[in-house]
């Protein structure tokens, strides 16, 4: 009993520190119009977690203003997960805020150099990596047009514009893990959105949960259910998709962590 309430306390302790990490609510409400954030860790300690930085850069006398967002998918769950979480967002940090790396694909390639370098992947048999979604907005010239450049390593970015949705595909690459020969690069995909666009990141999670006859929900009805619901205000939104989720899951246990950010831009 003790040992277990010391493991447990410590765990605890664990979640605090990765709760610190993750972009507090007035960042995220300086940067975008409106959001939402569903954050539903399988333990304790998140295997997932997001990430929202600005960059302001001066060239000529005018500073540009990009915002990054972003959703990983850590390899494993719990404290292993968490562990992750910690090494994925300070080299995002690195990457991002000190060598101000600007294009998604690239920071992509770098996270990915870097992750393998840190957990000394050539080495060993380590094979831990990350799954993410990252999008870059930039100011626009065009009043009613907001500039968006997306690059995935096996997470989609989607987003609704009058009424429909979208997706666009993430490369079939993750970030670490085991080295294939001639990996594929990681693409930058560059939309141009009217002003009010709603942008959905989201790891796995959400649409591979079962209900107890083991069904998923799926990535095609959470698709069409934020098709649906996008007229709605964004915290509505985020009740109608936990909502949705009791409803599938029922009885059966969680079996991933969830995670899934909506911004409006």
């Amino acid at each position: 009993e003790t040992n277990n309430r010391n493991i447990t306390d410590s765990i605890r302790y664990a979640l605090t520190i990765q709760q610190a990490m993750l972009p507090e609510r007035e960042l995220l409400n300086s940067l975008f119009d409106s959001h939402f954030v569903i954050f539903k860790p399988l333990s304790m300690v998140s295997g997932d977690f997001y990430w929202v930085t600005k960059v302001e850069t001066e060239t000529d006398g005018k500073v540009q203003t990009r915002i990054y967002a972003a959703i990983i998918d850590c390899t494993g769950h719990g404290v292993p997960g968490g562990f992750m979480s910690v090494i994925g967002k300070t080299l995002l940090d690195e990457i991002v805020q000190t060598q101000q790396v600007k294009e998604p694909a690239k920071i992509l390639e770098i996270l990915d150099k870097n992750t393998r370098a840190v957990l000394k992947q050539d080495q060993t048999s380590n094979d831990d990596g990350m799954d993410i979604a990252l999008l870059c907005v930039e100011d626009s010239q065009e009043e009613q047009k907001v500039k968006i450049t997306f690059s995935g390593a096996k997470r989609p970015l989607y987003f609704v514009e009058n009424s429909k949705l979208e997706v666009v595909k993430g490369d079939r690459r993750s970030i670490g893990g085991r080295l294939r020969n001639n990996p594929i690069p990681f693409t930058d995909n560059e939309i141009w959105v009217e002003k009010g666009t709603q942008l959905y990141l989201t790891t796995d999670g959400f649409a591979d949960q079962p209900n107890p006859e083991r069904k998923k929900i799926g990535s095609l009805e959470l698709q069409k259910f934020i098709e649906k619901n996008a007229s709605e205000d964004m915290e509505k939104q985020r009740m109608s998709l936990l909502k949705l989720l009791r409803k599938h899951q029922q009885e059966s246990t969680q079996v991933d962590d969830i995670s899934l950010i909506g911004l409006k831009v």
